[in-house]
């Protein structure tokens, strides 16, 4: 064995800031492949959705240009451009360079928002060699842009370095709102990786479901591309996703669950552990076709959740529960059958022909990764179980 293996104090590296995240950028956007670099869109849209969920902005747009940059704006109350007290930088570049700094912590500016982990305009920046920023506020455009991560000022082709906003134009105090354009590091992403126009579009007409009211749209400028600009606004929320996502005859009328529950958390509040209480609102829509397919869609506050999680497991034992206790209780035919052991409905069972939308709204929930996939918060379950047994029991009394 070698008696030096060079494994010493010097040997630890301390990885500060947006640095971290360029050296393993899959532990941020899960991969360089077109999911990572799709992951830096949504990072941005989501943003703007949040300020729309919040009540305080009406639309987003997003364009995809053609030097391979993509904007994305929302006519939202503009990140906060005055001085921020500890870091003597403008909150904006605060917001665009350091990691878990953001509007989302501690239940201020927001009660439940998408971009929950708070790196997600910063590990965009991260992940750019170029970014600019402009924020309408306070009757005043203000633009911050960013060279290989460094705030500065652009003029043409030239770069200064500055941490001083600048005042681009004077515009009407009542406008207010961000635009955010990035151009990604193509060092950084695999050579095949690539923006999908229809993967934004259908990541929008989501985000719309869930905030009803607001509109959004997607431009694509890009050379070589023939994409038609594509708008989107839902008024019915869940149950417009329901009838869109369902595929052949319904067996019954779209269903909606509502309720809202609270559980306790503990967290660190100033360096001591407290225990805050957290209000959760769920809302479902379902409905069951003609037919063996099934789709259930969920999302925690304005993010699909690809993989489910608690909210999903909630769902389905209630929905199990429910059809066992109420359905199939006293059922004649299944008399042989329980015998056997076999009188009660299997999951796929329940499932068949089942289209189902499941939201939970509630402040900083805990997920399993960094990319935000499933839903790892344990109380969820149960307050989700509740809600819908209570709910399919009646419904399905009332039908009965």
């Amino acid at each position: 064995m070698a008696a030096n293996t060079g494994y010493d104090a010097d040997s630890i590296q301390t990885l500060e800031g947006l640095e971290a995240v360029r050296k393993r950028p899959g532990m941020y956007i899960g991969g360089t492949g077109s999911d990572g670099l799709m992951h830096l869109v949504w990072e941005l849209i989501d943003n703007g959705v949040d300020e729309a969920a919040a009540g305080f902005a009406k639309r987003v747009d997003i364009f995809l240009h053609r030097d391979g940059s993509v904007e994305v704006a929302d006519n939202g109350r503009g990140i906060p451009v005055d001085m921020h007290a500890k870091r003597k930088v403008s909150a904006l570049e605060v917001v665009l360079t350091e990691l878990h700094a953001g509007g989302k912590f501690g239940g201020g500016a927001y009660g439940s928002s998408g971009g929950l982990h708070g790196v997600g305009a910063s590990v965009v920046n991260a992940l750019s060699t170029k970014l600019v920023a402009e924020v309408d506020r306070d009757g005043t455009t203000w633009r911050l842009g960013f060279n290989e991560r460094v705030a500065g000022k652009f003029t043409g082709a030239r770069f200064k370095k500055t941490h001083e906003l600048e005042k681009v134009k004077s515009i009407s105090k009542t406008k207010t709102g961000t635009r955010v354009r990035f151009w990604p590091d193509r060092e950084l992403f695999d050579p095949a990786a690539e923006i999908d126009f229809e993967l934004i579009c259908d990541r929008v007409r989501q985000a719309c479901f869930l905030v009803p009211g607001m509109k959004m749209s997607v431009t694509d400028k890009r050379t070589g591309y023939d994409n038609v600009p594509f708008t989107y606004v839902s008024r019915g929320g869940l149950t417009d996703l329901v009838n869109e996502l369902s595929i052949g005859n319904p067996v019954t009328k779209v269903i909606s669950i509502s309720g809202i529950d609270s559980f306790e958390e503990k967290v660190p509040i100033d360096g001591k552990m407290t225990i805050v209480q957290r209000e959760v609102v769920v809302d479902i829509a379902l409905l069951w076709n003609v037919g063996y397919e099934s789709s259930i869609t969920t999302f925690v506050n304005t993010i699909p959740t690809r993989e489910g999680g608690t909210h999903l497991i909630g769902f389905e034992r209630a929905m199990n529960r429910a059809v066992n206790d109420v359905l199939l209780s006293g059922y004649r035919k299944l008399t042989k059958l329980a015998k056997q052991g076999k009188d009660r409905a299997t999951k796929d069972d329940v499932q068949e022909g089942l289209v189902a939308a499941i939201k939970v709204s509630f402040p900083e929930p805990q997920f399993r990764g960094q990319t935000k996939q499933e839903l790892g918060t344990p109380a969820i379950q149960g307050i989700v179980y509740d809600i819908v047994k209570a709910s399919m029991v009646e419904w399905f009394e009332g039908a009965g």
